[in-house]
C-alpha cells in the first residue's frame, strides 16, 4: 500500500493524529506503524524517528540519547538533562515508575524468556501477552518480540488493521532479511501500556522461517538485538510459532530459559518430546546457558475430570517440570484482549490476574535459580 497510502479512518488506533499525506518510498505515511498515543505530525521523517516527547528506545547519533519510557513532561524529548526520576545509564534515557531517583546499578540484566510449543493453540501468546501484564503491573520493564509470523501477540496491543499496515522493514522481520538494518532497536515501539514495549510481528516472517535452520548465520538475529537492550529491560518475553523452524531456533539461541505452555488434553500435550529435542540441540550447538524452565498448564477448567486426569500424568511424568501455578480457563483473559489489555490491567483484581502474577513470580524464580546454576557451572 506504500508509497502515499493511508489507513482508513476506521483503521487508525486510538489516539492518532495524521496529516493525510503520503510518505516518501520506504516510509511510512503518517499514522502508519506508529502504537497509540503517537502523534505523527511529521511526515515522511526517516524510519525510527519519532515526533517530540514521544516514547523510543533508538539511539541517537553521536552524544544523543533516545527518551525510554514515557514522554518528559511538556512534551520535550530529551536532549538536555533529564528530569529527576530518569535513568541515563548506558546512554540511554528510562523513565522509573513513579519518578523516584535512579538506583545506582541494576541487580542484572534482564532475563529472556522463550515460549515454545510446535503445537498450536495452546496458549503460548495468551501466555506472553498477559505474563507481561502482570509483569509490567508490578513495576518491572518488559520486551516482547513477536517471532510468530501470524504476529498475534502484536495484533493483541494494536489490532488486525495496524498489524497488516505496518511495512515489514519496520517490524521484526527486517531482522531476518537482506537489506542492512542500521539501528534494529529502533524497530522497538511502545505498545500503549506502561512498561511494555514490543518488537512487531509480521506475516513476512514466513518467508524466512525455513526448516533445519541449524547453521543458518540469521540464527543469530534476536541475540544481537537482545545484547543491545538487555539492560533497558527486567523481563524480554519471546513468542514463538507452532513450529521449530528459523524463528523458533533464532528465540533459543537467544534466550536464558524455555516456558512450554501446554493444554491439558491429549492434543494439547502432544508434542513435547520434539521440543525438549530442540532444546537440547540448543544446549549443545548454540546456547550452552539454556534452561528449560518448565511446562505451564493453559486453559485449564478445574471442573473438567479430564483435565484434572491430564495435570496429574503431565506432573507424573515431568515432575517439578511441570509449573505449580496454572493458567486457569477464565472468560476474564479473552475480555481483556477485547479491550487490547493484559488482563492485569484490565481487571487487575480478577482471579485471572492473580493467578498471572502467581505465575510470573514462579517462573521468575526458576529462571534465578537457572542463572544461579549457570553462574555456578
Amino acid at each position: 500500500m506504500f508509497p502515499g497510502a493511508q489507513l482508513s479512518k476506521s483503521a487508525r488506533p486510538p489516539g492518532y493524529v495524521t496529516s493525510n499525506r503520503g510518505a516518501p518510498p520506504g516510509h511510512a505515511p503518517c499514522g502508519v506503524g506508529a502504537p497509540p498515543g503517537y502523534i505523527t505530525d511529521k511526515c515522511g521523517a526517516p524510519r525510527g524517528h519519532a515526533p517530540e516527547g514521544v516514547d523510543t528506545p533508538q539511539r541517537y547519533a553521536a552524544g544523543r540519547e533516545a527518551t525510554v519510557g514515557p514522554a518528559f513532561p511538556g512534551g520535550r524529548s530529551g536532549w538536555s538533562e533529564p528530569p529527576r526520576g530518569v535513568d541515563t545509564r548506558d546512554g540511554l534515557q528510562r523513565a522509573l515508575p513513579g519518578g523516584t531517583p535512579a538506583r545506582e546499578a541494576r541487580a542484572m540484566s534482564a532475563t529472556t524468556l522463550v515460549f515454545l510449543n510446535r503445537k498450536g493453540g495452546v496458549g503460548k501468546t495468551s501466555s506472553t501477552f498477559h505474563l507481561a501484564g502482570a509483569l509490567a503491573r508490578s513495576g518491572r520493564r518488559v520486551l516482547l518480540l513477536d517471532t510468530d509470523p501470524q504476529a498475534s501477540l502484536t495484533q493483541g496491543f494494536f489490532g488486525p488493521e495496524w498489524t497488516e499496515a505496518v511495512p515489514p522493514g519496520n517490524t521484526i522481520a527486517a531482522l531476518f532479511g537482506d537489506d542492512f538494518v542500521p539501528d534494529p532497536v529502533a524497530l522497538i515501539v511502545p505498545t500503549g501500556i506502561e512498561g511494555i514495549h514490543i518488537l512487531p510481528g509480521s506475516e513476512h516472517l514466513n518467508r524466512y522461517n525455513l526448516p533445519e535452520p541449524e547453521g543458518d548465520p540469521r540464527q543469530a538475529a534476536l541475540r544481537e538485538l537482545i545484547a543491545e537492550v538487555r539492560d533497558t529491560y527486567d523481563a524480554i518475553l519471546i513468542d514463538c510459532p507452532p513450529n521449530l523452524c528459523l524463528c523458533s531456533w533464532a528465540a533459543l539461541a537467544a534466550g536464558d530459559g524455555v516456558v512450554v505452555p501446554v493444554q491439558p488434553e491429549d492434543f494439547g500435550a502432544q508434542g513435547l518430546k520434539k521440543v525438549q529435542e530442540s532444546v537440547a540441540a540448543a544446549q549443545a550447538m548454540i546456547n550452552p546457558g539454556l534452561a528449560l524452565l518448565g511446562y505451564v498448564i493453559t486453559m485449564f477448567n478445574k471442573s473438567l475430570a479430564v483435565h484434572a486426569a491430564y495435570g496429574e500424568q503431565l506432573r507424573a511424568m515431568y515432575g517439578d517440570l511441570v509449573l505449580s501455578n496454572i493458567m486457569p480457563l477464565a472468560k476474564d483473559f479473552k475480555e481483556a484482549v477485547v479491550m487490547r489489555k493484559p488482563v492485569a490491567v484490565y481487571k487487575p483484581r480478577s482471579q485471572a490476574a492473580k493467578a498471572m502474577a502467581a505465575l510470573a513470580d514462579e517462573l521468575l524464580a526458576r529462571a534465578s535459580g537457572a542463572r544461579t546454576l549457570k553462574e555456578v557451572a
